[in-house]
């Protein structure tokens, strides 16, 4: 495995996963659901090796057409303590969440029936 280097977060969370790893080995874990809508769903997650707090999304466009080459993907991105701060506020809207998103380096799955993760930015 190759592994991202940030200063957030351990060796475990931070390495990139080999192709078709099932999610449930992944190192996160969801501790609670910040936003559940329809296909997409954000979740603050922590890495259960350093309590690394992520923010993961998933979303699910499948139902919206057979057209679609590869309508799921999933991040992960690692969060600083003022981040986790904003996202626990009750009522925190959907923009609030999308401006915290992708602000840095995150871990990617795009493919619905084969994992394939890399991180982006």
């Amino acid at each position: 495995m190759s592994e991202f280097r940030d200063d957030l977060g351990c060796p475990k969370c931070l390495a990139t996963p080999k192709t078709d790893t099932d999610f449930d080995s992944l190192p996160f874990k969801k501790i609670k659901t910040i936003y559940d809508k329809n296909e997409s769903a954000f979740f603050i997650s922590e890495c259960c090796y350093c309590k690394q707090p992520y923010l993961e999304e998933y979303m699910d466009l499948g139902s919206s057409g057979w057209w679609q080459e590869d309508p799921m993907w999933s991040y992960w991105m690692p969060l600083t303590a003022k981040e986790v701060a904003i996202l626990y506020k009750d009522g925190i809207s959907l923009a609030e969440i999308e401006n915290i998103m992708r602000t840095r380096n995150f871990l990617i799955n795009e493919k619905r029936d084969k994992s394939t993760f890399k991180w982006a930015k």
